[in-house]
């Protein structure tokens, strides 16, 4: 920045912190009104960013008043920005009452309503948010088919959410062999797609490696030979010296999802993406419903491995996690990195 040139990000911060909600706007709004390029883009997504953070009214008004220009991510982090730091009285006052809001606001208000939702807010309280409920979901949104309410299994997708590098859960150590079984890879593409929709549309960005992998077993696969399944799957993405399995349980396996779907894509969309993976790991047939897939999820057996470190050194954090379906013969593996 040249000498004598304002700081207007720490000009913004100040602003902030005292809650001066007309002065960020007053400044965000001159800069629409310039041709400075990206350099002025950047200050207004500040602006937005930490007028989301102000609690009140006025804030959230700014905040739609210079939405238009926000970029998809940007609408997602701005949405679960909002409901953590807005009064749902406040956002239903704002923006969800509203008679009349811009068209440009339906993407936010669909994030929001998610985000409401995950953190612990009781949607069912509010008509016009089980309204706009409905209406997405008429509208066929992404988001139409997820639940206005946490579902018990969910109790863990609490926000942030870190990846953590060491496995939790009961260690289940090395068993007799899985002599006399026969493991079979499948080919199943829609399930491991299905699987990798963990990824949702940031893959690029956010994550360095994925796989994906269907297996059968001849025989019952329980924790009493968990250990030796594992090992006989021969995964690259295992660390064969410390292969033992950690038994968890399914609240964890779907926070351990959440951690890295949330990671880039946020709230909303992370929990949308969470329960379009569980569909390929326990199996569901297309058009289940969510509440049958977390009861398939809780009818099947969980456990996180120890990554191997050459295939995950170099990319950040990692996560292995394996599902025995519901049937007992069915082994679901996912292997992810995210880099740091």
């Amino acid at each position: 920045m040249a000498s004598g040139q304002p700081d207007h990000f720490e000009q913004i911060h100040q602003w902030a912190e005292a809650g001066d909600v007309v002065s960020i706007g007053m400044l965000a709004h001159e800069f629409t009104l310039r041709e400075r390029g990206e350099e002025c883009s950047t200050e207004i997504s500040f602006a937005r960013e930490r007028l989301a953070t102000i609690p009140g009214l006025d804030a959230i008004a700014q905040v739609l008043s210079l939405l238009e220009s926000a970029e998809p991510a940007e609408v997602r982090f701005l949405a679960a920005a909002l409901a953590r730091h807005q009064n749902a009285g406040d956002l239903v006052a704002g923006l969800f009452g509203r008679a009349t809001v811009p068209s440009h606001t339906h993407e936010l208000k669909a994030c929001l309503l998610h985000e409401l939702v995950l953190e612990g807010v009781r949607v069912e309280g509010f008509s016009e948010i089980l309204e706009f409920g409905d209406l997405l979901a008429r509208q066929d949104h992404p988001l139409g088919d997820l639940p206005l309410r946490r579902l018990p299994v969910e109790v863990l997708f609490k926000k942030p959410v870190y990846l953590s590098d060491a496995p939790s859960g009961e260690r289940i150590y090395q068993q007799p062999s899985f002599s006399g079984c026969t493991l079979v890879k499948l080919h199943d593409p829609s399930a491991e797609e299905s699987i990798k929709k963990l990824l949702g549309e940031t893959a690029a960005e956010t994550f360095g490696k994925i796989s994906a992998d269907i297996f059968k077993a001849s025989r019952f696969v329980g924790r009493e030979n968990i250990s030796g399944a594992i090992k006989g799957l021969s995964l690259p993405y295992v660390r064969r010296s410390q292969g033992d399995p950690f038994l968890i349980s399914p609240e964890v396996a779907l926070r351990l999802l959440f951690a890295l779907a949330a990671s880039q894509q946020y709230g909303a969309y992370g929990r949308l993406s969470v329960w379009e993976s569980i569909r390929g790991f326990v199996g569901a047939a297309p058009g289940r419903g969510i509440c049958d897939l977390a009861e398939m999820v809780e009818s099947s057996q969980w456990y996180q491995c120890i990554p191997k470190s050459s295939w995950s050194c170099d990319e950040g954090k990692a996560l292995v996690l394996i599902a025995v379906r519901p049937d007992g013969h069915t082994i679901a593996a996912l292997g992810a990195t995210r880099r740091a």
